[in-house]
């Protein structure tokens, strides 16, 4: 799995550290894109579930003081794609969300 990650991800763009795990190796990832900006923590990765925390803060929340949807939903979508990874076969695979819905 980890050897995926390191022929999906651009070198040019992000920074891969070495001799860690999954959990840690993503959440570095995390930390330099987009998603980094809701302060998610990666607590367990796996094929078929997913955990992170997200602090309830003032970055994260919307103008009715709740946690802002477009937080859960990049998380989950982040956390949604490296799931993914666990069922790509050949390293030229790429994953990304090509169709997703969210309700409140």
């Amino acid at each position: 799995m980890l050897e995926l990650l390191y022929h999906n991800v651009p070198m040019d763009l992000f920074t891969l550290k070495e001799n860690c795990s999954l959990v840690d190796q993503s959440q570095n990832l995390i930390d330099q894109c987009h998603p980094g900006a809701t302060n998610m923590k990666v607590l367990n990765l796996s094929a078929e579930i997913s955990e992170a925390d997200i602090p309830y803060s003032q970055s994260n929340r919307a103008l009715h003081g709740f946690m802002h949807g477009g937080c859960f939903f990049s998380v989950g979508d982040t956390l949604t794609s490296i799931m993914a990874f666990f069922h790509v076969e050949n390293e030229r695979e790429r994953t990304f969300t090509m169709d997703v819905s969210i309700r409140y």
